[in-house]
């Protein structure tokens, strides 16, 4: 941001809600960054579905507007509530990363 570049950060407001009885305190982004809060409409059955079908389910229309931007790089992060390993191949970036948080992507028994 501070070299130019723009930054877009993308999170389920369906998943922020299972987790917090207090509403998002609303902040301003800093030049260069967008943030975009998604959700289905659905509340908290939108990351149950993400989470145990490991597929964007409910959140794909509006993930696939945020990815079909023209980009260089998507790195993602936590993908467990936002689509899984379902949500990766929904990029058109040249450059793709994914940093894994948890054990939640690699665990065979995640549904259990």
């Amino acid at each position: 941001m501070r070299r130019g570049h723009d930054v877009t950060v993308v999170h389920s407001a369906d998943a922020f809600s299972l987790r917090s009885a207090a509403p998002a305190i609303p902040i301003e982004d800093p030049p260069g960054l967008h943030r975009v809060s998604i959700r289905s409409g659905f509340g908290a059955l939108t990351p149950v579905i993400v989470q145990q079908t490991r597929r964007p389910g409910l959140l794909r229309p509006a993930l696939q507007r945020v990815l079909d931007a023209p980009c260089d790089v998507v790195h993602f992060h936590n993908v467990s509530l936002i689509g899984g390993p379902g949500v990766f191949p929904m990029s058109r970036a040249p450059v793709i990363l994914h940093t894994p948080h948890d054990h939640w992507l690699f665990c065979a028994t995640h549904v259990l």
